[in-house]
């Protein structure tokens, strides 16, 4: 695109731009004023916060200066958007594990293009990926939080036993009192390292039965992927990557359909789809495109539903 914008939304329900993208300066100074004078209505249909509601991009394909007017909240407002040059507009909600967190949007002007279906399919892509990556940077920072509030806690433990130490010494009808304040500071202390140390062996064992699932996953002779509770894949095998002669990163999300056979791709989404809505195992015999014998070849697909202690789906693993 000849601009490219991503806005964030906040607890409060209200949107911040977090950047806007053209070559040229002095355009995006003169986008961002027309913004500051005419704000966007956020009980519009085509509004950040109603795209983000329904999931679904919006798209225009071709603007005309007709189209403009009409939308337009005045003639200034009209002038200054002809001005801008837009020729076609896709915005994409940006969303990870059910959670909203803004939009993506892109813009063609000068270049004279004008977006189709295949742009708004690779764009909800970017932005899919986008999504999981903002959100992974979130849950990384609270991470980084709850740790710096663990050390802040243990510095507050140590000053408080030096307190105690020096009270102990300067105050010596209160010896005894002190030493047991003492003692269940230590036993506070001791408790925190040990849940320090838990977390330490969890992040540890969860690193080596990853690295574990991984290797086993790439050496079995069959295709292996997981999905999120979504249906989205977010991992495949190399054995399987390889077998279709594609990327990991082609077959993830939605991508894998490009790899079934057409007449076939209907029968998938239906079986895919209501796994997802029963939690039942996924089964289907299906063909699918086979990069080392050029031909569709016969598979049978089958995928298990794993959950947590509560019974809440957390992945699927095919």
């Amino acid at each position: 695109g000849d601009w490219c914008a991503v806005d964030v939304l906040h607890t409060d329900g209200t949107f911040a731009r977090l950047a806007v993208v053209h070559s040229d300066p002095d355009k995006i100074r003169f986008a961002r004023e027309v913004e500051s004078e005419y704000p966007e209505d956020p009980e519009s249909p085509t509004s950040r916060a109603n795209i983000l509601k329904s999931g679904v991009p919006f798209h225009i394909g071709k603007i005309t200066r007709e189209m403009i007017d009409q939308g337009a909240r005045d003639a200034r407002h009209a002038e200054l958007i002809h001005s801008l040059g837009i020729r076609s507009y896709l915005t994409v909600p940006l969303i990870a594990r059910g959670n909203p967190l803004g939009t993506l949007t892109v813009v063609m002007a000068e270049s004279g293009r004008e977006y189709d279906e295949t742009d708004i399919e690779f764009v909800s892509e970017l932005g899919q990926r986008a999504a999981v990556a903002i959100e992974n940077a979130r849950l990384h920072t609270d991470l980084q939080a709850k740790n710096s509030q663990l050390e802040e806690q243990a510095v507050q433990l140590q000053q408080l036993l030096e307190e105690q130490q020096m009270m102990n010494e300067s105050l010596t009808e209160q010896t005894v009192e002190m030493e047991l304040a003492q003692e269940a500071l230590r036993e506070a202390a001791h408790e925190l390292e040990i849940k320090a140390n838990e977390l330490v062996d969890a992040n540890s064992e969860l690193s080596d039965a990853e690295a574990s699932y991984r290797f086993l996953a790439d050496t079995i002779p069959v295709q292996v992927w997981t999905a999120m509770p979504d249906g989205s894949l977010d991992y495949v095998s190399k054995r399987t990557a390889a077998f279709f002669a594609r990327t990991d990163e082609a077959l993830l999300g939605a991508g894998w359909i490009s790899v079934v056979h057409p007449d076939d791709k209907e029968q998938a989404v239906a079986a895919w789809t209501g796994a997802l809505e029963h939690g039942s195992p996924y089964e289907t015999e299906i063909r699918l495109w086979s990069a080392r014998d050029d031909e569709w070849v016969w598979h049978l697909v089958r995928a298990l539903p794993l959950r947590d202690e509560e019974g809440k789906i957390i992945r699927w693993l095919g």
